[in-house]
């Protein structure tokens, strides 16, 4: 940046042109408070002696009214100390007593030293001094261990109406119909996708069912302001979940044409919830889940044949329920030792993509742990039986599958 926008100038007496970049100029409406910041430890006295800042600038009292922007500080220099003739020169005497009491060490370079006392690291210290950001009340409730840091930023993008919905692509010039994909009624806008629309006023009513909450504390309404209702009682996240399944459900519409449904919606949000669960991290108000009691296990006898001496056995499996959705696999060698295992919970359309789903990971994580003599085993006759006219969401999967083998 200092060969592009100051050349031959020192960097604080460059002005903006129309030209420069929106991050140069940036930098330039907050030199002025950076400069501030910093001060120089002389050393060879390779800096500007009127600009730069290495002392206090009330002691710098120039007997010209235009003194000589290019001086260098080494140039008033003689030897090892400062040359009180040079100092005469160009100071008034009171400024020559004070620059001469400072010490200088000609055996090492210049250095930039941050003025603060601070206890902060030097980012935020920079960063709380240099800018002045406005304080928001929400910002706590879309930044935490609850949301994923895509949700995060899907939160803040919603907060400032900057989602791609299309009433905010009007007011961009980006005209064009516009439909709701999720009720096909009504324009999309911002206000109708996540509250007004039909399709969502049932998933909120179906949701709420499957919560162990009293309906009447809470309100389904702009999403700056039912949050507050949410938050009193510690599930803030719980709307903002909502509002991500819903876009991810209208984006599928929009860009794939996929019927929006809202049982997956639900589901999909509930396998969310469920795995805060588990990890501890977020309080139980599902009620098809239980994180206080284990569930009963259930043992069943079954013939498990070993693969060859060389050959890794991959057993996968997937679950479909109203409780959640998720997919698994177990590793075992020859001698029927577990090598590895693996669950997540996924976002599936029915029971059969999940098993499909279950057969993708286990196959990525084989290839990235550098197995390739595999032998896979599924529970799903299904998943076998498609030859030709496979369901539109499943082709996803299986070019993902083929994928791999490439």
């Amino acid at each position: 940046m200092r060969g592009k926008y100051c050349k031959d100038q020192h960097a604080t007496l460059v002005e903006r042109k129309t030209v420069d970049s929106k991050i140069w100029g940036k930098m330039l409406n907050i030199r002025q408070t950076a400069e501030n910041l910093f001060i120089w430890d002389l050393g060879k006295g390779d800096i500007s002696f009127w600009i730069d800042n290495w002392c206090p600038k009330d002691w710098l009292s120039p007997i010209s009214s235009v003194p000589n922007t290019d001086l260098k500080v080494a140039e008033c220099w003689e030897d090892e100390d400062w040359s009180l003739l040079k100092l005469s020169n160009i100071l008034q005497a009171n400024s020559v007593t004070k620059i001469t009491s400072i010490k200088i060490d000609r055996s090492k370079p210049d250095k930039i030293i941050w003025q603060s006392f601070s206890n902060q690291s030097l980012t935020k210290d920079i960063n709380s001094k240099v800018f002045q950001w406005e304080h928001i009340s929400w910002g706590t409730i879309i930044w935490n261990n609850f949301l994923s840091t895509s949700m995060s930023f899907f939160c803040w993008r919603a907060f400032h109406k900057l989602l791609p919905t299309d009433d905010i692509l009007k007011l961009k010039g980006l005209r064009g119909p516009s439909k709701c994909r999720l009720c096909l009624h009504e324009e999309e806008s911002l206000p109708h996708l996540f509250f007004e629309c039909n399709f969502v006023q049932l998933v909120w009513h179906q949701l709420l069912s499957h919560l162990n909450i009293e309906n009447k504390l809470f309100t389904w309404d702009k999403i700056t302001i039912c949050w507050h209702t949410w938050h009193k009682r510690n599930y803030a996240s719980i709307p903002l979940i909502v509002a991500w399944f819903i876009w991810m459900e209208r984006n599928k519409a929009k860009f794939e044409d996929d019927i929006p449904k809202t049982e997956k919606i639900i589901r999909n949000k509930l396998s969310y919830v469920h795995k805060m669960n588990k990890l501890k991290r977020f309080p139980n108000i599902s009620n098809s889940y239980s994180s206080g009691q284990p569930d009963q296990i259930q043992v069943y006898r079954v013939y498990w044949k070993p693969p060859d001496h060389n050959t890794v056995k991959i057993t996968t499996d997937g679950s479909f329920n109203n409780s959640g959705v998720g997919v698994g696999g177990v590793y075992r060698n020859h001698l029927g030792k577990c090598l590895l295992q693996f669950y997540i919970p996924v976002m599936v359309v029915d029971a059969l993509e999940t098993e499909l789903v279950a057969v993708y990971w286990a196959l990525k994580i084989a290839k990235m742990t550098s197995w390739y003599n595999l032998w896979l085993e599924v529970d799903s006759t299904n998943l076998l039986n498609y030859e030709e006219h496979v369901p539109w969401h499943l082709t996803y999967w299986i070019k993902k599958i083929r994928e791999l083998n490439s």
